[in-house]
């Protein structure tokens, strides 16, 4: 059975983050995944020219060298283990499931909040503070969204939980009621 980029990701993320832990470079590793993302991100087409069949080995093997050349010996061997298996066009996968990994593990989460006007900092602070308390966090990264349709309160989406405490949705609730 073929697995799909999701489960390779997951896979490769949770044997790097495993090792990571155990050889106590949980921190640099991070740091080198998030360059790593930048370097995938500028160059889309990057992970499929690294596993494509009309290239060469050889030089695919020397743009790997290259890509890897400022990374520990730890990212080395995975890239190296990640190239050898032709996994290289997941990579954006392995990096993404590393990241929540990396954010479950830290205790960080990322929410939305719809208002339908736009927050000050000291708001979308407060929110991001009552909500990692509530939810046994330590840090909240909160992306504000602005929508005149909720009329009033916000909206909050974080780990596929949706909190509505917009006017609309009141509205909405109390039409329901009303409609029985």
């Amino acid at each position: 059975m073929k697995l799909d980029k999701y489960a390779v990701g997951q896979r490769y993320a949770k044997a790097l983050f495993a090792l990571a832990e155990q050889e106590q470079q949980f921190e640099s590793i991070h740091d080198e995944i998030q360059a790593l993302e930048t370097i995938f991100n500028d160059n889309p087409k990057l992970g499929p020219l690294l596993t494509d069949t009309t290239l060469s080995g050889l030089k695919k093997r020397k743009l790997l060298k290259l890509l890897t050349q400022d990374f520990s010996t730890l990212m080395q061997h995975f890239l190296g283990l990640v190239f050898d298996y032709d996994r290289m066009a997941e990579m954006p996968y392995i990096i993404a499931a590393y990241e929540d990994l990396y954010d479950h593990q830290k205790g960080i989460a990322y929410a939305k909040v719809t208002s339908a006007v736009a927050l000050d900092e000291a708001e979308i602070a407060k929110i991001s503070q009552t909500f990692a308390k509530r939810e046994g966090l330590n840090q909240v990264i909160v992306e504000p969204i602005v929508d005149p349709e909720i009329i009033g309160g916000i909206v909050l989406e974080s780990n596929n939980k949706v909190i509505d405490g917009s006017v609309k949705h009141g509205l909405d609730r109390i039409k329901s009621l009303l409609l029985k």
